[in-house]
């Protein structure tokens, strides 16, 4: 009663604490201090190559550089590292042109550095290469034993002597491409010690070094040409992040001439080797000429840049492809970064090195010749690797964020050697020698097969796109020629951005993931409109209009049918009106007005269609919205002023339903299970709308008939119910049949795409849920049916029709919610439960005085709140997946609270019932009293006794109509009666 007397107050508390919810509320603009860097470097610029060892690119510069540790020629692998009699393959330094990819799995990099599977000798005696090699080719071990003479590699030979030389730097694990570039920014690989299909999805949760800099207030961007490789980082799939990342050819260029570079650079190259742009990241086959272009490129920009006095480029690789290298690579003291153990089989503990690879530190800082071997701490085991980069950013830019994991805060850091000059230097060669010719005898192949490393490229490329839940994923890019996945991984990378970039423009939470979908499985898709119409068709012609109608005429007296089948038809119309104008704005509008609470765009269905909806799913939901308010009619039939009709069907339609839809249904409401932050870590799932549509038109339904107050003899002087039983059983069937196939719209319909497929099966599409989304919905309705029709025989000594169909809607509603991600036999529980549900509040509203003619708040209200709590119960986490991530494999989600899914899914449901009662108990409430007060609400006793349809429409009906002879009255004695009144 309180929410009756103050349904102001209410309303304002109710709309101020959801506001205060949403993630914009939690930051305050408190504006927080610079971050000063007191190093001469504000500028790190970090450049990772492709696959080749140290030895093989700078081993030979020992000849005229004798303080490095390189080859002498002296150095060797025999064929068999077991047999002392075994050939012996020397160093050589004719490596000209690599048209191979030699070993480097971590199986593979075991065996060159132990010469076998044994890894306990230290040091470790890197004695495997020619061995591992032959398994793969006759002329092999030749070529991993080979390396570049200094005059074939000249833009490596000048920064070498200009600048500083790591020459004990090496890869962070002895594994392939993608671990080993973790460690660059993150310090980790996460336990990946080779492709994982899960976290190449989801992207790899660790922290990484942007995340350090972004929390101190320091800028970093990526400037990529194919494919940003960083985006297997999870964290800087980020809104925020979105801007960071930039075409290198169009900015990079521009940034540093108007010294508008980050602090922290991070550069990546062009991994896929078209003729137009042929790949310049050294990885064989391609041509080392083309690397050697684009770092004379970088440098020379950086060099003519106006932050040059305080930059540092750092040149990497980031292992070494399976070339040899005669440093043993540290096998003890090494730390594992955060205690993840690899997978099966080698179980991998991270705690040992990788194998030697060349890098170079370039800045005006560093002395001409400097050659960088083991670094002074920060413990006596300590090594120049990989992680070196994020610890020496920690000490350089003064961070106040700890170490990213152990092995960083192990890790040698390089930033002392800026220190040793009290000035940049003057006499940095502005311009680097020219790089004439090829390394390589034909141009490149576009029709090639991938390498390992660019197959996962084009599976992240196909996460960015949202290709990822095909079936094919698995599988993509194993297929594909290098020029299609240069054309497809460009594709999805510019989708990515875009569609990031539209996000924010729209006001988007900034800390949200940026999920694609395939681009031809948009809601847009004809397969999908399609789909969605056919769905709507569904409902709204057989449920909402003819079902609805031959329902509700059957449930009401004769004298009152025409009434209650014009009201149906103003649902309808006055429903097309408001939903059109307001209600698909608040409840899916996305603009930059828009907040968990309410969607501020497409007001007329404005810029409408877009990438996310077609006007098949404004059809779709609109049948929803009228269906609410014809719900709201069935309570308050027989008794209420046609006016009132239409101002509630206006208002419910276009205000009170979209805001719960949004809530529930938009992608950026507060209880979405689609959200990029889910309420309780699970969000509401109400997949087809138990409380979103059937509960909100019940609770309306509620209010209407309490302050509408019963029929006029629908309880006698004692407040003992009299029977007012329908006209028309006939039309009560057949409305309950038309219903039951309308149903089938309303619950395997909310699949609004069609064109989805999960990874473990061989269709594309949906169909498999969508079926099992019908028979839940048959099972659930059939079990209420049954249920009802014994219930009501033991209670009244009877079979009666009537129950027997209101029970099984009340199934059909149970099961709304949660349809498709419950078992068949779970709906079978729901409806039992649900004909129960219905049969108890029949009975409590008897005994309350409370009338509703078609049952409509026992039946939706009751059944549709137990549907919701039933959900929380019985959910499985597989369907749930299924649902709403679209079958994605390793993703974990809160399901049924009995099936071991934790209480995060039903305290969510029970929210969900809690805020739809309160909602629409504050607006819905509020607007019947008002009627009330204002005579616009309910009809006469005389008009009532009459019927509403000679009162206020001018006939009945029916042509030999004769329900009573109190009420067989014609149109003129109607009149005459009221001028005698």
């Amino acid at each position: 009663m309180a929410a009756q007397r103050h349904p102001f107050s209410l309303f304002t508390l109710l709309t101020f604490s959801l506001l205060l919810l949403t993630p914009r509320s939690l930051s305050f603009p408190f504006p927080k201090p610079h971050h000063k860097i007191n190093s001469p470097i504000k500028t790190l610029v970090v450049l990772v190559m492709e696959n080749r060892s140290f030895d093989h690119i700078f081993g030979w510069l020992k000849s005229t550089r004798p303080e490095m540790d390189g080859l002498t020629g002296n150095e060797f692998n025999r064929l068999s590292a077991s047999d002392p009699d075994s050939p012996k393959v020397y160093v050589s330094s004719d490596a000209v042109f690599i048209d191979s990819d030699p070993g480097h799995s971590i199986q593979a990099i075991t065996e060159q550095i132990f010469g076998s599977n044994r890894t306990t000798a230290d040091p470790a005696p890197m004695n495997g290469f020619a061995q591992q090699a032959k398994s793969m080719g006759d002329g092999m071990p030749r070529t991993v034993m080979s390396g570049f003479e200094p005059g074939r590699l000249p833009i490596y030979t000048e920064l070498a002597n200009e600048f500083a030389v790591f020459d004990r730097w090496f890869a962070s694990v002895p594994a392939s491409t993608q671990p080993n570039r973790f460690y660059v920014h993150s310090a980790t690989s996460h336990g990946a010690s080779s492709n994982v299909r899960k976290d190449l999805i989801h992207g790899f949760p660790q922290r990484t070094i942007f995340d350090s800099l972004d929390e101190n207030r320091l800028r970093f961007g990526i400037y990529y040409q194919n494919i940003p490789a960083t985006l297997f980082y999870k964290s800087l799939r980020k809104l925020k992040h979105i801007t960071k990342f930039h075409n290198y050819k169009l900015k990079f260029k521009l940034h540093a001439r108007l010294g508008k570079l980050p602090n922290y650079v991070v550069i990546e190259q062009r991994y896929f080797d078209v003729h137009s742009m042929p790949a310049n990241d050294d990885h064989p086959s391609h041509d080392v000429a083309e690397g050697q272009r684009f770092v004379k490129e970088v440098y020379e920009t950086l060099r003519s840049s106006p932050q040059w006095k305080e930059m540092a480029l750092l040149i990497t690789y980031d292992e070494h492809g399976g070339f040899y290298d005669h440093v043993p690579t540290p096998v003890s003291g090494v730390p594992n970064p955060d205690g993840i153990i690899g997978p099966d089989p080698f179980y991998f503990r991270f705690d040992r090195l990788g194998v030697r690879v060349p890098t170079l530190l370039i800045s005006p800082w560093i002395d001409k010749g400097t050659v960088i071997q083991k670094p002074n701490g920060p413990t006596p085991t300590s090594e120049f690797e990989h992680s070196s980069i994020p610890a020496t950013v920690k000490r350089l830019f003064n961070l106040k964020s700890n170490f990213l994991t152990k092995r960083d805060a192990w890790a040698g850091s390089f930033d002392s050697y800026f220190y040793l000059r009290d000035s940049p230097r003057e006499d940095c060669p502005e311009k680097l020698p020219d790089v004439k010719g090829s390394l390589r005898p034909f141009g490149p192949r576009g029709d090639a097969k991938l390498s390992e490393f660019q197959v996962e490229l084009i599976q992240l490329a196909s996460q960015l796109n949202g290709d990822h839940i095909l079936n094919a994923y698995p599988h993509i890019g194993k297929n594909m020629t290098v020029d299609e996945a240069n054309r497809y991984a460009e594709d999805a990378v510019r989708r990515f951005l875009e569609a990031g970039r539209a996000a924010i423009r729209a006001g988007a939470d900034e800390s949200a993931i940026v999920t694609m979908r395939p681009e031809g499985m948009l809601s847009n898709h004809p397969s999908n409109i399609l789909w969605v119409s056919m769905s709507a068709s569904a409902m709204l012609i057989v449920q909402n209009l003819l079902g609805f109608a031959m329902l509700c005429a059957g449930s009401v007296r004769a004298k009152n049918a025409m009434n209650i089948m014009l009201t149906n038809v103003v649902d309808a119309v006055v429903g097309s009106i408001s939903y059109y104008l307001f209600g698909f704005a608040f409840a899916f509008g996305t603009g930059s007005g828009s907040n968990p609470f309410i969607g501020t765009s497409s007001f007329a269905l404005k810029d409408i269609p877009n990438d996310e909806y077609d006007y098949s799913f404004f059809l779709y939901q609109w049948a929803f919205a009228i269906a609410v308010a014809g719900i709201t009619s069935g309570s308050i039939a027989e008794r209420t002023q046609f006016s009132a009709y239409l101002i509630f069907s206006f208002f419910l339609s276009g205000f009170v339903y979209p805001l719960v839809a949004h809530w529930v249904w938009s992608p950026t409401g507060w209880l979405s299970p689609s959200c990029s932050s889910l309420f309780l870590g699970s969000g509401a799932i109400d997949f087809a709308g138990s409380g979103v549509v059937h509960l909100v038109g019940g609770v309306a339904g509620l209010w209407g008939a309490i302050i509408e107050g019963a029929r006029v003899g629908r309880f006698d002087a004692y407040g003992k119910p009299v029977q007012m039983r329908g006209h028309n059983a006939t039309l009560v069937v057949l409305g309950t049949f038309l219903l039951w196939f309308g149903w089938f719209g309303f619950n395997p319909g909310s699949f609004d795409k069609i064109l989805v497929a999960y990874p473990n099966t061989s269709d594309q599409g949906n169909w498999t849920a969508v079926g099992r989304t019908a028979v839940t919905t048959t099972l659930s309705g059939s079990m209420a049916g049954l249920v009802t029709l014994f219930g009501q025989r033991l209670l009244v000594g009877h079979w009666d029709a009537l129950d027997v169909c209101n029970g099984l809607l009340g199934g059909f509603v149970a099961i709304t919610s949660g349809c498709s991600v419950v078992e068949p036999w779970a709906a079978i529980i729901c409806g039992f439960v649900a004909a129960w549900v219905l049969i108890g509040l029949n009975r409590l509203a008897l005994k309350l005085g409370f009338d509703d003619p078609l049952e409509a708040t026992q039946l939706h209200g009751g059944c549709g709140a137990w549907g919701l709590i039933f959900t929380g119960l019985f959910a499985k986490e597989e369907f749930v997946i299924q649902t709403y991530d679209s079958g994605v494999s390793g993703m974990t989600r809160s399901y049924g609270l009995l099936l071991g899914g934790g209480w995060g899914l039903i305290a969510a449901q029970v929210v969900e019932v809690i805020v739809v009662i309160g909602w629409v108990s504050v607006t819905m409430g509020p607007l019947f009293y008002m009627l009330h007060k204002l005579r616009l609400l309910r009809i006469s006793a005389d008009e009532e006794i009459a019927g509403l349809d000679i009162s206020s429409h001018g006939g009945y009906a029916y042509r030999d109509h004769n329900e009573d002879a109190r009420a067989t009255l014609r149109y003129a004695d109607y009149v005459r009666m009221q001028g005698g009144a």
